[in-house]
């Protein structure tokens, strides 16, 4: 079995994706980390996505995701754009379970206001362009989970046990 966590860009992810492989005692893969090797240079997601256009960019997504489901007992941190492709809904879905990390709107912009904002974010007002984006996703997100965890309170570490629980009830 897989746990995809799948949600909003700076939901975290990665950092709550560790915590729970570490907890389950299973590996950990980031789709991005996946996609930055298969591209073969030193370079972010956000300029690979930048230098080869969003479309490209989702394929690369989608091999990468088709490599890291070959394997099991794993926790996979997925890229936020992760359903703009139907089949990664369903390959995911045949691959393991599904974690929603869900976090609150007003929670997660100063998440975005300290970082660089993603390369598919063109326009004057990111903040405004993130948010008709997340209001997009996020119904996306519910929908596909097996189950939903907060990301808004606690730490890390809380949060991935939360997520552990959780799964226990299954």
């Amino acid at each position: 079995m897989n746990l995809f966590i799948v949600g909003f860009k700076n939901c975290g992810k990665s950092t709550v994706g560790k915590a729970v492989a570490e907890l389950m005692q299973m590996d950990f893969v980031d789709v991005d980390d996946v996609i930055i090797k298969r591209f073969g240079k030193e370079l972010t997601c956000r300029q690979i996505f930048t230098e080869v256009g969003g479309q490209a960019f989702r394929e690369l997504e989608e091999q990468a995701l088709l490599e890291i489901c070959e394997k099991n007992n794993q926790v996979v941190a997925t890229g936020g754009g992760i359903l703009s492709s139907t089949g990664n809904a369903t390959l995911m879905q045949k691959s393991g379970t599904i974690c929603y990390l869900q976090i609150p709107w007003d929670k997660l912009v100063p998440r975005f206001t300290r970082k660089v904002y993603p390369a598919y974010i063109q326009g004057d007002n990111p903040i405004q362009e993130l948010f008709a984006l997340y209001q997009e996703r996020s119904p996306k997100y519910a929908q596909l989970a097996n189950f939903q965890a907060d990301a808004s309170c606690g730490s890390s570490d809380e949060i991935a046990k939360q997520i552990v629980e959780k799964l226990s009830g299954q």
